[in-house]
This record gives C-alpha cells, structure tokens and sequence, in this order.
C-alpha cells in the first residue's frame, strides 16, 4: 500500500492530483554535469546530462529540457561548440521554466594549423610576374584564409594580393 501511494504521488506530478489526499510532487532543483571545468576546442562537443531532484527528497526522472547560448545542444544533453571560442551556458530546465541549473563552457578560439602559399616554388622570366595563392586550415576544420602580410625580401615584389613581380636581375628569390 506505502508502494501504491508513492507511485501515484508520483503519478500525480505530471498530470495533477486523481487520488484524493494524494500529495503533489514537483521538482524543487535540477542538478546539470559537468557543471564546470569544461574547455572545449572550437566545434567540439560535450555531452551533459541532467537529473530532478523532486519535493520528496528524491531523485525521478523528469522531462528537462536542455538548451545553450551557442553551439547546438539535442534533447539528449549532446553540445556541439560553434566555430569560434567564447564562453557558452548550457542550461537544462523543466518543461514549465521554473526550476533550471546552468553550467559554464569555455570554447576555445580556432588556432591556425597551415598556412601554405602556392605555387611552392616556380621559375619565371626576369620582369614577368606570377600570382600566388593561400590555402589554410584552422584546428575546427574551417579552410578561411587570413590576412596575410605578403613581402619579397631578397628582391622583386609582391603586392598585397600576391602578385609576386621578378626583378630583373636574375636568381632565386623568396616570397613570405
């Protein structure tokens, strides 16, 4: 019978009172893990879960709901970080907003793994020019090229989309 009355309060939480003198459970805190101390590369992901902690002292499953200011969280607490660092909040809740916990993400910033200049190496005629191109990748996978500050220190030169000019002198001469 003690067993009977526990499942029906229980019961009850989600679609209101249908025993008479049933007590009404509702959840009093929502605990989220990791709740700190999580560092994430740029587009990395995290997996988080949530539990209710209810008005009986105990924990029962509840339908939370999780959502983060950035990246993309699913239903089941999986968090992907967006492409650029910053700090994130995850925030798992009920269903009716009322009782939440939130926890910290710092994103890192993308770092730069490889800048290569193409053609690698070319021979041209004194005078003539030849225009060079970027690739790059950053460590969350993006291929956007930066900025680059071109310069041809030995000799001849290079504009600032590339355009490397020989001198007319000729030789081997490097393009940075």
């Amino acid at each position: 019978l003690v067993a009977f009355a526990l499942l029906g309060a229980i019961a009850c939480a989600a679609d209101g009172p249908t025993t008479p003198g049933a007590v009404e459970l509702y959840v009093t805190r929502v605990e989220i893990s990791p709740k700190s101390g999580v560092t994430l590369p740029a587009a990395g992901t995290q997996n988080f879960t949530a539990r209710a902690f209810w008005s009986d002292s105990q924990y029962h499953d509840a339908a939370l709901v999780y959502e983060a200011t950035d990246g993309v969280i699913d239903s089941l607490g999986s968090l992907r970080a967006p492409r650029r660092g910053g700090i994130i909040r995850v925030i798992a809740r009920t269903r009716d907003r009322r009782v939440a916990d939130t926890a910290v993400v710092g994103v890192l910033a993308p770092t730069l793994t490889s800048l290569v200049v193409s053609p690698s190496t070319a021979t041209i005629e004194s005078g003539s020019s030849l225009q060079l191109a970027i690739s790059a990748l950053w460590s969350e996978g993006s291929d956007s090229v930066p900025v680059v500050d071109w310069s041809a220190p030995v000799g001849g030169s290079v504009s600032s989309t590339g355009l490397f000019t020989a001198p007319a002198q000729a030789g081997t001469y490097r393009v940075i």
